[in-house]
């Protein structure tokens, strides 16, 4: 599998990891069949919100991973974030997505990379 991020000097880049914030007591009290249904919900919206040059991963458990080029942190947070739990207001209107952010430029971005690709079988 090939991946590669854009190659653009000085631009930023920002990683999101978005976390269910009550997917594991639904999970807990629900049951993992409706556990599921919410990973496939949060899945779908960002899938829809995202740009085709955004990346996306499920990370692990109810985390999810997004990788959105040229975006600086306070523009993220205030479109792709809200967008997002809108998106997911829609289907599943008790739930959201928390996210911590980390900005990254050019210079990091090859070590990223790296690490992403360590992750893919």
């Amino acid at each position: 599998m090939s991946f590669a991020l854009p190659s653009v000097a000085q631009k930023p880049y920002l990683s999101y990891f978005l976390i269910s914030t009550n997917s594991k007591k639904i999970n807990d009290n629900q049951g993992h069949q409706r556990g599921d249904e919410i990973l496939r919900t949060v899945g779908a919206a960002i899938k829809l919100v995202s740009r085709v040059d955004n990346y996306a991963f499920r990370y692990g458990g109810d985390e999810f991973c997004v990788i959105l080029p040229n975006y600086r942190e306070n523009l993220a947070r205030e479109i792709y974030v809200s967008r997002l739990n809108a998106e997911i207001h829609k289907h599943e209107p008790d739930l959201s997505v928390s996210a911590g952010v980390l900005q990254l430029v050019q210079v990091f971005c090859k070590q990223v990379q790296t690490n992403i690709l360590s992750l893919m079988p």
